[in-house]
């Protein structure tokens, strides 16, 4: 079995009464499971770990956003900026999370910096 990669177009009219069209790629591994998204501005990466998944990093096409993993659990998001080989590594968010999507608190890094708390 070869990996697959999926294209396909969307429609859809804007606010100002326009119709856009839009690209969607899709790539898939061998055990049907996306590795890749993306519309041509925006990306999204997967990265499997046995029968897990995480989200690797989400792109808006010019800061690429990645995620730090313990385990099942999200610690952290970074920003990646520049190019290749001199990118920029800015911690963005980091979470307090005991056990997966359990979130005591998320503090997000910069101006202001703010810590938000679940109960």
């Amino acid at each position: 079995m070869r990996a697959r990669k999926y294209s396909f177009e969307v429609g859809y009219i804007e606010k100002s009464g326009e119709t856009t069209v839009k690209t969607i790629t899709m790539t898939y591994d061998t055990l049907s499971r996306m590795l890749t998204w993306g519309d041509g501005t925006n990306t999204e990466t997967t990265a499997y770990r046995g029968a897990e998944w995480h989200r690797k990093s989400v792109s808006d096409g010019t800061t690429t956003t990645s995620f730090l993993y313990d385990g099942d659990n999200c610690v952290a998001d970074y920003d990646r900026t520049g190019t290749s080989p001199d990118y920029t590594y800015t911690l963005t968010k980091w979470y307090v999370t005991p056990f997966l999507d359990q979130n005591l608190s998320v503090t997000v890094v910069g101006t202001p910096s703010n810590t938000y708390y679940y109960t």
